[in-house]
């Protein structure tokens, strides 16, 4: 799921960008959609960063030693 997560972004922000501007008025101003495509970045970049982690802590991804790293850890002396 985590190598997943840019790709999901980018077509949630792609559906917002190309969907949401046919639901608004034709004089909305131009600001409007740029803010549309970056807050909806910002907000799956956040939620992105906050699932990643979350996992990243339940599963103990990345802090976790190689198996042969254990090993020499035993019979090394202390």
């Amino acid at each position: 799921m985590l190598e997943n997560d840019g790709s999901i972004s980018a077509s949630i922000t792609a559906y917002c960008v190309n969907i949401f501007p046919r639901f608004l008025p034709e004089s909305t101003l131009s600001f409007v959609f740029i803010m549309i495509w970056t807050v909806a970045g910002i907000i799956l970049g956040i939620i992105t960063a906050r699932i990643i982690k979350k996992y990243k802590i339940k599963f103990k991804i990345g802090s976790e030693r190689c198996f042969s790293a254990k090993i020499k850890q035993l019979f090394t002396k202390k």
